[in-house]
């Protein structure tokens, strides 16, 4: 109806994901915004691959011969971009979790450095 197909949804959230990591690499301090924002798209193109999946699909258009209008049901890509989605939010999510981890067992250490430091003159 829109003349835009999933297939540039999928396009622009992998765009964001890859804005994403490439920022992350020059700006790892900013690690608690980019690693959701990889997360958020990897989910969206994981979403549109899966009701792309479960859904059988049709496609209308002009070529050579004239108008057309195709269908059918789920090709092995869909599966195989929904993997790749599945697998960048599972990476983002490990990545955040370990990032926070490590935040927080310095902050940690930095608040029993301030209490040793603290109770001697």
């Amino acid at each position: 109806m829109t003349n835009v197909g999933d297939g540039y949804f999928v396009i622009a959230l992998a765009i964001v994901a890859i804005a994403c990591a490439a920022a992350l690499h020059l700006r790892p301090t900013i690690w608690a915004w980019l690693l959701p924002g990889i997360g958020i798209s990897a989910v969206g193109i994981a979403v549109i691959a899966a009701y792309d999946a479960a859904t059988p699909w049709h496609a209308a258009g002009f070529d050579i011969s004239g108008a057309f209008v195709v269908g059918g049901h789920a090709t092995a890509a869909v599966y195989e971009v929904f993997a790749l989605a599945a697998a960048m939010g599972l990476v983002a999510a490990v990545l955040a979790s370990i990032r926070y981890g490590r935040r927080r067992s310095e902050s940690s250490e930095e608040g029993a450095q301030l209490t040793v430091k603290g109770s001697h003159p």
